[in-house]
């Protein structure tokens, strides 16, 4: 999720549409990786799913629900 949300910010539509759904069919880390420290370990879901919400906006243009408002030059 972390590499569609960044995506996304960059302008990257397609590529970060791409990334979510890789993101949703994710295989369990192999035993071996899951010790190794990385970015999600200080990132909890919540976070994660604010994060999405800030850069994602629905079809109809509208922001969703808790998403942070944006004004013009700010």
């Amino acid at each position: 999720m972390l590499s569609a949300i960044e995506l996304l910010r960059e302008g990257r539509y397609d590529a970060g549409i791409e990334a979510v759904r890789a993101a949703e069919h994710v295989a369990p880390i192999p035993d071996g990786l899951s010790v190794l420290p990385g970015l999600h370990d200080d990132m909890t879901a919540a976070e994660l799913r604010q994060a999405l919400r800030a850069v994602v906006r629905p079809a109809g243009g509208e922001s969703p629900p808790g998403a942070p408002t944006v004004e013009a030059g700010g």
